[in-house]
């Protein structure tokens, strides 16, 4: 009967051990995902300025190409 007991705390010990580094590892991952949001922000802003002055570019072209018509 000792036996099973002791079985069965050391599977319930087990488990907590194994809970515990799972919880460490998605907080670990959690860690990573956010730095890496922290670094796509800037280039998310730098693509977005991009974005408009490649705009404005194509807009003067345009009215640049209409006034040679």
């Amino acid at each position: 009967m000792r036996f099973y007991l002791v079985l069965f705390v050391a599977c319930v010990a087990l488990a907590q051990v194994q809970a515990d580094n799972e919880a460490t590892q998605q907080s670990g991952v959690q860690k990573i995902l956010s730095n890496i949001a922290e670094a796509v922000e800037p280039l998310h802003s730098l693509h977005q300025n991009l974005a408009d002055q490649m705009e404005k570019v194509v807009n003067r072209h345009r009215r640049n190409t209409n006034l040679d018509q």
